[in-house]
């Protein structure tokens, strides 16, 4: 009855590695290179796909970097989620992934929808990188609700 998310790195391994636990998997969304070296494919829509054929039926998606995410709530449903402007000076990029995914499982875990916890999971991104570290932009739940909804 818990929810799970995968998180992969460097790489993200094989795709052998990563199949067997997509079909228990509510969240999965690693970082274009590591799609491209499980999949073998480079286009975001294609990696999707080949996800959903291992038996991926949660949320899963590929984070394009300064591109924004494509994420993929339900098998052939694709929602584009921009980056959003940071809210301050960027000081330090790294992180910034992880911070998208922590954003995105934070506003799921809410009742967010997709679409909603993705942006929320894209301004936790933008308060990311305004400070030198992992967690030190970081800011409250409400503030970082605030950026997501600004402008729509």
């Amino acid at each position: 009855g818990c929810r799970v998310a995968l998180e992969t790195a460097g790489s993200g391994g094989t795709l052998d590695a990563v199949a067997p636990a997509l079909p228990h998997v509510d969240c999965y969304v690693p970082s274009l290179d590591e799609a491209a070296h499980q999949t073998g494919e480079t286009e975001p829509r294609a990696i999707v796909d080949r996800y959903r054929r291992c038996g991926a039926a949660g949320i899963v998606g590929v984070k394009l970097g300064g591109r924004g995410t494509l994420l993929s709530p339900a098998p052939g449903a694709f929602i584009d989620i921009p980056c959003l402007p940071a809210p301050g000076p960027v000081a330090d990029p790294p992180g910034a992934g992880d911070s998208l995914v922590a954003g995105l499982i934070a506003g799921l875990l809410r009742g967010m929808d997709a679409r909603d916890a993705g942006r929320r999971g894209a301004a936790t991104a933008a308060c990311c990188v305004t400070a030198v570290g992992a967690t030190a932009g970081l800011r409250s739940f409400e503030e970082t609700l605030a950026i997501a909804t600004a402008g729509g």
